[in-house]
């Protein structure tokens, strides 16, 4: 799979000395299936591989690729934005704790964003 046209990249700090840069591609339609994807790839730290996020369609495929870019981040502890641990992207689990969230805030008739 190729990264295809950046939509958006970030620069970490490596400890000891270095940079990875994070790019997220383009979401783009699966051609062996009906749904989309999000390649996103992190240079510099990790296994440098192309991964996707995939959905029903652009949006979703963009908005998962989200938390998967979080649990990677955080399997790297070397990794730093602004000196500090806070990579910037949610987790699976605080993803799960915010779709939670908006889900009672809504059954309560809350506004939604």
């Amino acid at each position: 799979m190729e990264l295809g046209t950046i939509i958006a990249s970030r620069i970490y700090e490596v400890l000891g000395g270095g940079s990875a840069t994070l790019s997220i591609g383009l979401p783009r339609s699966n051609p062996q299936a009906p749904d989309w994807f999000c390649p996103w790839q992190l240079v510099g730290a990790g296994d440098g591989a192309v991964h996707a996020a995939y959905g029903i369609d652009a949006v979703q495929a963009l908005q998962l690729a989200m938390p998967d870019i979080g649990s990677h981040l955080a399997r790297l502890p070397d990794l730093r934005l602004d000196g500090g641990t806070d990579l910037g992207f949610p987790t699976p689990d605080e993803w799960s704790a915010l779709s939670e969230y908006r889900r009672r805030r809504d059954r309560k008739g809350g506004m939604s964003i």
